[in-house]
């Protein structure tokens, strides 16, 4: 029969074996070797650890996973401080600013985590503990995904305590969320801190989450609302050139956004009532967010 101490010097040696994530799997005989026991007390401590959940079988020959509550336990062992646990909740917060809350956006993994300026593997380990914890959902081949509603409940009760944890999740206060901007080009460091009134609260540096090909096809979708309404030509025509303006800055690898904002600021005064309708209303958001 397995101590205590043995069941948590395993968790603690598989969550360092796995790197603090759910998809690299410890070997049970690798463990054993490592801590210096006997097979069989290793194999102990193993069942302990399974029958109270904290990590799963996954093969023959002794191959494992952590679990989420595995996770978490090891995680509370250190303190609740460790560069894994602060990434997941990171990734959470952004992938709920950039969706503004709502749960029907598909955002994107990979883009998320490149915002982030994270490896893919860091991004496929705070993709798989939020998926397991029921905050993300996936929704397409690829990397597609939306939050939950779960998510916006945990973040909206985060935000309106920005100095206190809301269940495993750190004070919003606390993390520090390294977002590489649309540019492709600096590194800004933007702190959201939790106010009242705010989707998730009020930036210390103010930033684009936003990518330059959701302002492309944002830019796609207005063209095609011009063209569609009952403008004069010459009208339209300035539209339509002051939106390739848009887009000329867009594909370069450095845009000038005092350009496009000129621009935008043109296409605003003269399309007047077409930015009012609903069915671009989207398009109109993402560019405005682009701008800052």
């Amino acid at each position: 029969m397995a101590t205590i101490d043995d069941a948590d010097a395993l968790l603690m040696w598989s969550y360092e074996a796995a790197e603090g994530s759910l998809r690299i799997w410890p070997n049970l005989h690798q463990a054993a070797e490592a801590l210096g026991w006997p097979l069989d007390r290793a194999q102990a401590a193993f069942a302990y650890l399974a029958q109270t959940g904290f990590i799963e079988p996954m093969a023959i020959g002794g191959v494992y996973a952590l679990t989420t509550t595995g996770i978490d336990a090891a995680e509370q062992r250190l303190g609740n401080n460790t560069e894994r646990w602060s990434d997941r909740w990171a990734f959470l917060k952004l992938s709920y600013e950039r969706a503004e809350g709502d749960i029907q956006r598909v955002l994107q993994m990979w883009k998320t985590g490149e915002q982030l300026e994270w490896e893919p593997g860091q991004t496929e380990n705070a993709f798989m503990y939020l998926e397991k914890k029921g905050l993300v959902k996936p929704q397409t081949l690829g990397g597609g995904y939306s939050i939950t509603e779960y998510a916006v409940d945990l973040i909206e009760r985060a935000t309106s305590r920005p100095s206190s944890p809301t269940g495993t999740m750190p004070p919003l206060s606390s993390l520090q969320v390294h977002i590489k901007d649309s540019f492709h080009n600096a590194t800004l460091i933007n702190t959201l801190i939790g106010s009242p009134g705010g989707v998730i609260g009020s930036p210390v540096t103010s930033i684009s989450t936003v990518s330059t090909q959701e302002v492309m096809d944002a830019l796609d979708e207005l063209s095609r609302a011009v063209q569609a309404a009952d403008l004069p030509n010459e009208k339209q025509d300035d539209i339509e050139a002051d939106i390739e303006t848009c887009r000329t800055q867009l594909r370069k690898r450095e845009p000038t956004k005092s350009v496009i904002s000129s621009a935008w600021q043109s296409i605003k005064a003269a399309a007047g009532a077409i930015l009012q309708k609903s069915s671009i209303a989207t398009a109109v958001r993402v560019i405005e967010n682009y701008l800052g």
